[in-house]
């Protein structure tokens, strides 16, 4: 039972982390251009500011719900073996990407980027978005190192 509840655990887990990733993927999508917009809106930055801030306001919460329940998921999970994810390689990779997730989610708020939405704001979600494939990417390497 407790073999089966752990691999329940990590499909939650996995879960979780999609969801919260894909609520930022809009967000990022729509920052670097990529998400559809009108010709007005493409033409005037400041509609495109407003359109960004109305879509933050619905998929941010998304995204901390997302992480929140990732994070008690991964918890109980690191409850039930600490040891053993504590020695593994692919563990710690993992830990040090996500430090480097919310450094970058810290900074990108702190500097107001969603507002700014210059170069580097652009370039903060990029590495956002790869870092979070290095985590989920890593998350999954578990089980195999």
């Amino acid at each position: 039972a407790l073999v089966v509840g752990h691999r329940l655990d990590r499909e939650d887990l996995a879960g979780h982390l999609a969801h919260g990733a894909g609520a930022l993927l809009v967000i990022r999508a729509r920052m670097g251009g990529l998400a559809a917009c009108n010709e007005a809106e493409a033409a005037d930055a400041l509609a495109r500011r407003h359109d960004l801030a109305a879509l933050a306001r619905l998929a941010l919460p998304l995204s901390v719900l997302g992480f929140a329940l990732a994070v008690v998921s991964g918890l109980s999970m690191f409850a039930t073996q600490a040891l053993e994810l504590l020695a593994n390689p692919a563990f710690k990779w993992k830990m040090l990407f996500l430090m480097i997730a919310g450094g970058n989610a810290a900074w990108f708020h702190a500097r107001g980027s969603l507002k700014l939405n210059d170069r580097l704001a652009r370039l903060q979600v990029l590495a956002s978005f790869f870092v979070w494939i290095a985590v989920l990417s890593c998350g999954r390497l578990i089980a195999y190192v």
